[in-house]
């Protein structure tokens, strides 16, 4: 058991966590870091966010804003900007929703670059042929081996052939993954991305009924989840 937990860590420095600023979408508890640079004057009347001062001709020479939470409605605020909605939006749609307002007050457009410092956590379950399953928090965007990780890696029974993940939804077929795959052939397309209340499950090497189990897992975790 001890090999099998060194080889999850090493896969961790070998695989590291990758959120492509295209692929990761925001949510509430995420901290990110706003860069805007710009040494453009001020167009004219910036609004209520100046009071309705005319402010034209004033120079802008950009901000930095190391850590702003998104808040539990999904926003935050930024100095000229306002409030924005970024819940569900990457970090480069977020960028561009900051440079088109600023375009309303500037004379040339700005650069902005939005990068996530610190990712809300997820809540996610890791059960069957694990040394310890159970209800596990990990960063957003943390992936099938962090799971596995977690739980001390799998017992001698499991079938690693047949692992599967279940999402809270449940509207999907759960998906099979091959962590053989991972293992021995370095295919990383099968370390997937973990959502919240997403159920990691790793059958036994017998057959698995899955009405019989993983469908009692899904059920529990589900009201333990809306607790």
């Amino acid at each position: 058991m001890k090999i099998i937990i060194t080889v999850l860590s090493a896969l961790l420095l070998v695989f590291p966590l990758f959120v492509s600023a295209n692929d990761y979408h925001l949510c509430s508890g995420d901290v990110v870091s706003i860069s805007i640079i710009s040494s453009s004057d001020i167009a004219g009347n910036i609004g209520t966010v100046n009071h309705g001062i005319n402010s034209s001709g004033m120079g802008f020479n950009g901000l930095s804003l190391n850590e702003v939470i998104v808040r539990p409605d999904g926003k935050l605020a930024v100095p000229l900007v306002g409030e924005i909605k970024v819940e569900g939006l990457s970090p480069s749609e977020v960028s561009a929703v900051i440079i088109e307002r600023l375009n309303t007050i500037l004379v040339e457009p700005p650069s902005v670059a939005v990068n996530v410092v610190k990712f809300h956590t997820t809540r996610v379950y890791v059960l069957g042929e694990v040394n310890h399953p159970g209800l596990y928090e990990m960063d957003k965007g943390g992936n099938l081996i962090d799971a596995l990780a977690m739980a001390g890696g799998w017992t001698k029974d499991a079938a690693k052939k047949k692992v599967f993940i279940i999402h809270k939804n449940m509207q999907s077929t759960p998906i099979k993954v091959n962590v053989l795959d991972l293992l021995e052939k370095g295919d990383t397309r099968k370390n997937l991305v973990l959502n919240y209340g997403d159920i990691v499950y790793l059958s036994g090497n017998g057959r698995i009924d899955f009405v019989k189990d993983i469908v009692p897992y899904i059920n529990t975790s589900y009201e333990i989840m809306h607790w």
